[in-house]
């Protein structure tokens, strides 16, 4: 049966041009063959590429970090953090969750688009949306640096995630955020060089003791490699929660 199964994908998966669909297909197949194995209902195998738990860390403040591979799109906090360029375009990430978020999102950034007469965010800037379809009550738009900028661009990054941080707490007065790894797609950046740029903002945003309602920041990756990443530089200073 399982043979037949596989060769069924096979099949599938050659009439299939997008990535993205490629890989649910295989998901969704993969859920199938062991949920008839093994019996496990199918809403306990949803989204199974991704960890449930992840990673925890308590730092200062007694802010929770959580680092887990999965889906930014589908995390049910009160702001997600989306990585574009000075006019709200973004890559792989943002069209995942302008695709969940519906055509309202996209109305609402031509609008602050609009509103600030065409003139483009700054790198480190960042600007919210709604969340709309989204779990996530809001959406923060982050300008991250070209990777060309070379000895700026680590240093530019980390304030740009710190920027998300401040924006959330301060400006949004929310509780919970998550956050890509801005910089180590399209932009072509170093995964370390992110990872380490990240952590970094985490950290110094938890030793600011005026910052008040934000407890729980989460590092979600859907690429295996962002998210390993992540976990080797936060496992220099970071905390681990037992």
């Amino acid at each position: 049966m399982v043979y037949a199964i596989l060769q069924c994908i096979y099949t599938g998966l050659k009439y299939l041009t997008d990535a993205h669909r490629m890989m649910n297909a295989a998901i969704a197949a993969w859920n199938w063959i062991h949920r008839n194995k093994m019996n496990i209902p199918e809403r306990e195998l949803a989204h199974s590429y991704r960890q449930p738990y992840g990673t925890r860390y308590i730092i200062e403040r007694e802010i929770e970090v959580i680092i887990r591979r999965g889906d930014i799109a589908d995390e049910d906090v009160d702001v997600i953090v989306n990585g574009v360029d000075g006019k709200l375009r973004g890559g792989a990430v943002a069209r995942d969750i302008s695709m969940e978020a519906g055509e309202g999102i996209s109305e609402e950034r031509k609008q602050k688009m609009s509103d600030r007469e065409g003139r483009e965010l700054e790198v480190t800037e960042v600007l919210h949306t709604g969340g709309h379809n989204l779990k996530a009550k809001y959406v923060l738009h982050a300008v991250g640096p070209p990777s060309k900028l070379d000895n700026q661009f680590s240093y530019l990054l980390k304030q740009t995630f710190y920027n998300c941080l401040e924006y959330a707490d301060v400006n949004l007065e929310v509780t919970s955020i998550a956050i890509p790894l801005i910089g180590s797609g399209v932009v072509g950046g170093r995964m370390e060089d992110c990872a380490e740029s990240l952590v970094h903002a985490v950290k110094n945003f938890s030793q600011n003791y005026s910052f008040k309602t934000v407890n729980e920041i989460r590092l979600v990756n859907i690429d295996a490699e962002a998210t390993s990443s992540i976990e080797t530089k936060a496992s220099d200073f970071l905390y681990l929660h037992s």
